[in-house]
């Protein structure tokens, strides 16, 4: 298969070939598990050295795009949401500050009322299983906070897998990892300065409750209200956090 393009531009060949390569992989000219050619018909096809095209192999595999075998060559990769999902949380990990985390806010504002209403529409049996037994453990003062809130988070995650969508799931796990920080800070705050739990706890009940009676506008609503709040408790943290700072 020829898969060379026309290298000129600025760009380096190695990059050049990168992204051919990565096309040439995304639309299923060679499918997972399959051998890429080797570096000497690469090099034929491309008209380039041995080391620009490891250059472009490196790139590949850094990115998850293939594994490279030695003294076999180099397949394609079965690019999994783990590694989906690796470039999103790098990124939101080096920008834990104020200002991403309410633009990350933000986008849990347009898209999670909706996936409530969703959720409240297409959810199943083993669905509202796992969204009680979310509920019940962020109920429950007496576990650690980090239980407490990864309860939270895995509340929102099971709505985001009862949607339907099997992509929203993937787009929301990078946020929900860092409301899990945010959230056990706040559930360590309770009974000291913010009293936040027993509100969420409430919201919570209420979004279960829409989405088992299979209400989704009620649901929406509720939801929308929920991440209000949790919005405003989110500025009330940050003003906790700089009081205590000083």
């Amino acid at each position: 298969m020829n898969i060379s393009p026309n290298l000129n531009g600025r760009e380096t060949l190695g990059k050049k070939i990168e992204k051919k390569l990565t096309t040439a992989i995304t639309q299923k000219k060679f499918s997972v598990g399959e051998k890429l050619p080797t570096e000497k018909e690469l090099c034929e096809q491309f008209g380039v050295s041995r080391t620009v095209i490891r250059e472009a192999l490196q790139a590949l595999s850094a990115k998850g795009l293939i594994t490279v075998k030695r003294g076999s060559g180099a397949y394609v990769s079965d690019y999994t949401f783990k590694m989906a999902r690796e470039p999103m949380h790098l990124y939101i990990e080096q920008n834990f500050d104020k200002n991403h985390i309410l633009s990350l806010l933000e986008i849990r504002k347009i898209v999670e009322p909706e996936l409530a209403r969703l959720a409240a529409q297409n959810r199943t049996a083993k669905d509202l299983v796992v969204l009680e037994e979310s509920l019940q453990r962020f109920k429950d003062r007496s576990l650690d906070a980090p239980i407490i809130a990864l309860a939270d988070v895995e509340f929102h995650e099971c709505i985001a897998r009862a949607s339907g969508n099997p992509l929203v799931p993937l787009m929301l796990d990078p946020i929900h990892s860092l409301m899990l920080k945010i959230k056990t800070l706040m559930v360590r705050m309770v009974n000291q300065e913010l009293a936040l739990s027993d509100t969420a706890v409430n919201f919570h009940e209420r979004i279960y409750d829409s989405i088992n009676r299979m209400d989704g506008d009620a649901a929406f609503t509720i939801m929308k209200e929920h991440l209000e709040q949790a919005s405003k408790d989110a500025l009330q943290l940050f003003a906790f956090l700089e009081k205590v700072e000083r």
